[in-house]
């Protein structure tokens, strides 16, 4: 159904298809004789040769352990860089241009990972400016898993209660326009590039996706901070970003790409199947069928008024010619052959159920005094937007 105005269809009765199962290298060894030759030759004798020979392998020996010890260390340093790239750092949210006031900039970085992660070793630049392991080396500074973590412009000791460090003037004021690197040793974990930042408001990656490092490499997922967290300051430094979108939204599918949804139109989503009351159970699910590929986020499903929105960073996609279903509770996922999702809303013994994306309206079922253990669903010759 397209509209509003026509009545909703009435789906005939079927019984339901549904079941209840379901080191250095090793160096000849030295044999001094007992009688040792004393002639002396082209480079002194063979004792003080024989000495010189025994210190340089001596040497070699002891620098080989310095090397190895060095080896170490590097190897150590290595291993930290390492984790700290596979932890996902990244770039969430700047607040830049501050004219007159560079000490009210600031920088959020997201760890996503589940394990904290030590700043020893990482360093942020600015373009030649750069923050350097030395600034917060003495107070072994972390970023807690899950959590945002704020630098400011600010002198450490003056830095805001949202910030865990204050850089002061080591890094510089931030430009308008400008391009921040995280880097560990030689590996570069994260940029983060913007343009044209407003006057007062921070630039922020959109709270949709989960800040790592290939989400925010697209400055059109980017946007103005709108929330006042100080006057005349506007973002959301140590907590998560305000929405950016309010219709047109990006997902990630399941290539780990960022692309736009792929939003259904009128007659591309069909309500097929609805199970209301299951006999002797609380399982209550519905079908969809999707006649073109298309993604699934940002539709809102309504049973008698009550509303409820599939949202999330993922790209909720399904092909075309694809049957969906939803089904209420994990108890009922656990007893049906298959379920695609899970809503909460009860689906009464008489009632209505439609799909709405941004207040279009793309279908609509009713159904009156269902019978428990039978499903009412729509006629498979039927499943297009004229006849449904």
């Amino acid at each position: 159904m397209g509209n509003r105005t026509r009545p909703p269809i009435d789906l005939q009765p079927t019984f339901s298809a549904f079941t209840s199962s379901q080191m250095p290298s090793d160096v000849p060894a030295l044999r001094p004789t007992t009688e040792m030759p004393t002639r002396p030759g082209r480079f002194g004798s063979y004792a003080s040769r024989w000495t010189a020979h025994a210190f340089v392998l001596l040497l070699l020996a002891l620098s080989q352990g310095c090397l190895a010890r060095i080896d170490d260390a590097f190897s150590a340093d290595r291993k930290d860089c390492m984790a700290a790239a596979e932890a996902g750092l990244a770039f969430s949210e700047v607040l830049a241009a501050q004219q007159g006031d560079p000490g009210a900039d600031f920088i959020e970085v997201f760890n996503p990972s589940p394990f904290d992660v030590e700043m020893t070793g990482i360093e942020i630049f600015l373009g030649p400016h750069r923050l350097t392991e030395i600034a917060w080396e003495d107070d072994e500074i972390e970023i807690p898993a899950g959590e945002y973590w704020v630098l400011s412009g600010a002198p450490h000791e003056l830095r805001p209660n949202y910030s865990g460090f204050g850089y002061g003037n080591r890094l510089g004021p931030l430009p308008a326009s400008g391009t921040l690197t995280l880097r560990c040793d030689d590996i570069e974990l994260d940029t983060f590039t913007w343009n044209d930042a407003k006057p007062g408001h921070s630039v922020q990656l959109d709270p949709n996706l989960l800040p790592l490092p290939h989400t925010n490499d697209d400055t059109s997922v980017l946007c103005d901070g709108t929330r006042e967290f100080s006057e005349g300051r506007y973002g959301t430094p140590g907590s998560i970003n305000t929405p950016c979108f309010e219709s047109e939204r990006l997902c990630i599918d399941e290539l780990e790409n960022l692309r736009s949804k792929d939003r259904p139109q009128v007659g591309e989503l069909v309500i097929t199947e609805v199970m209301p009351l299951s006999a002797g159970t609380s399982e209550q699910w519905f079908e969809l069928y999707t006649l073109e590929s298309l993604d699934l986020n940002d539709i809102t499903l309504i049973v008698d008024g009550a509303r409820e929105t599939l949202q999330g960073e993922r790209c909720f996609e399904s092909a075309e010619e694809t049957r969906i279903v939803f089904a209420t509770g994990d108890a009922a996922a656990a007893r049906l052959p298959r379920v695609d999702y899970i809503f909460s809303t009860p689906l009464p013994e008489t009632g209505t159920l439609a799909l709405e994306i941004d207040g279009v309206l793309l279908d609509e079922v009713s159904w009156e005094d269902v019978e428990p253990g039978i499903s009412r669903s729509l006629d498979p010759d039927h499943r297009d937007e004229t006849s449904n």
